[in-house]
């Protein structure tokens, strides 16, 4: 049983731990991360601490509609919800909409931009340690997305508001920060590609990165790993778009093995992650 400590008078800050498998959804790392392969697409995962920290568990949904494409130009716009639940008393809840625009530079060369805008709650279960309480704050993110033929740079500002939650005595900052990451998919041979996808966090006083690597055979199963700087490695596999008529649906699972000293958010994990689009 997790129980939440407080500690009056203080602030602490907060910014939102990362999926493992974080290159299957680029939108929750920059709003501007178009795609503009579909017409909607909506995904899911699920992500489940084992071990010592059984009971702290996060998930997402997020749908993503594309609303007009003339020539070289089209519009997305898009909603995402984010749960985070520590045990039986604390849930921190997350909920944007999203907007953004894509133009063609060259005929190999796109320029994106986007923004998204939404809710922050933090609840707290009373317990015998203390009294309960909830907190609501405006949040948002911009940011930027290029694409060069097989290569796709982003860079996004997340948490730019600075708002403080206080659902107790204790209050929480939503510091901002920079997600930077870059991708590029390389052909092996007709029937094997590999795409390393490399992740930075830059926040004042820390930095957090995240590289993975993923190998797709015939362009329909996954495998591969996510080395977690300090954290662990996350061995993953799934199957890639499996096409159904017009549709397509993907699945992946994911298991990280923590490599530094046990911590909530340093604890094994196991994730599942489900899309679908059309």
């Amino acid at each position: 049983m997790i129980v939440p400590a407080v500690v009056s008078g203080q602030s602490r800050s907060e910014v939102p731990d990362l999926f493992d498998q974080f290159f299957n959804n680029y939108y929750l790392l920059n709003p501007a991360a178009i795609d503009t392969s579909y017409t909607f697409n909506i995904r899911g995962e699920n992500r489940t601490q084992t071990g010592l920290f059984e009971g702290i568990s996060k998930l997402y949904a997020d749908a993503d509609f594309k609303i007009r494409h003339k020539e070289a130009r089209s519009q997305h716009i898009g909603v995402q919800v984010v749960n985070f639940k520590e045990g039986e008393f604390i849930n921190k809840s997350r909920l944007y909409g999203r907007y953004s625009w894509k133009t063609s530079l060259t005929e190999n060369s796109f320029l994106s931009a986007g923004a998204a805008l939404g809710m922050v709650n933090y609840n707290f279960r009373g317990s015998q340690a203390g009294a309960g309480g909830s907190s609501t704050v405006l949040d948002g993110s911009i940011g930027i997305w290029y694409g060069w033929k097989k290569l796709y740079i982003g860079v996004a500002g997340q948490q730019i508001l600075k708002n403080k939650l206080q659902p107790i005595n204790q209050q929480f900052q939503l510091d901002r920060y920079w997600n930077v990451t870059m991708l590029y998919a390389f052909q092996l041979n007709p029937y094997l590609d590999f795409t390393p996808h490399l992740y930075t966090r830059l926040q004042k006083g820390s930095m957090s990165v995240q590289l993975a690597g993923i190998f797709d055979i015939y362009d329909l199963v996954s495998v591969g790993m996510n080395l977690k700087y300090k954290r662990g490695i996350a061995f993953v596999a799934g199957l890639k778009k499996l096409k159904v008529g017009n549709s397509a649906f993907s699945l992946y699972a994911s298991y990280l093995a923590g490599t530094s000293s046990p911590s909530i958010i340093d604890d094994n994990a196991v994730e599942f992650y489900l899309s679908f689009q059309r």
